[in-house]
């Protein structure tokens, strides 16, 4: 396979990350949502699925990402008044994360976005492409952790 495709498959992986992220960014402005990234949607998506307040770790452990990483986006979503960190009554050290009222109006918000996202997404798609494309990508994902812990 020549050099190029591989270069054009990586290319437009990374150029279907960013337009999907100024799409979701349009998205949040016309349902008005203001103060979120769209690096907020996992966050979010696990706390509006989920009753109860969760720990950072179990968010993390959720959405696959560090937990400082987490931090920072939490700390984020309560400057702006979505979140807030509630410590819990048996253990001092054990601190929550829940949604405010501000957070929980996100709710239908949140889900017409991601609708609308996957409608976006997916439009031209018959349903074995979809199970075609996400078995690639699943693989390709799992090469780049293969390497990542090759490295470590």
């Amino acid at each position: 396979m020549h050099r190029e495709v591989t270069d054009y498959i990586i290319g437009y992986i990374s150029r279907t990350r960013k337009n999907s992220q100024r799409v979701i960014q349009m998205l949040l402005e016309e349902e008005g949502v203001e103060g979120i990234d769209p690096s907020h949607g996992t966050i979010l998506s696990v706390l509006l699925e989920n009753d109860d307040p969760m720990q950072m770790k179990e968010i993390a452990r959720m959405t696959r990402r560090d937990k400082s990483t987490i931090t920072s986006l939490v700390n984020r979503l309560e400057q702006e008044g979505y979140v807030e960190k509630v410590k819990s009554s048996e253990d001092r050290r054990v601190t929550y994360i829940e949604l405010t009222e501000r957070g929980l109006a996100l709710k239908e918000p949140f889900f017409r976005i991601s609708n609308r996202l996957i409608e976006i997404a997916y439009g031209e798609f018959e349903p074995e492409e979809r199970l075609v494309l996400l078995r690639l990508l699943k693989k390709m994902n799992k090469s780049f952790y293969q390497a990542l812990s090759d490295t470590r």
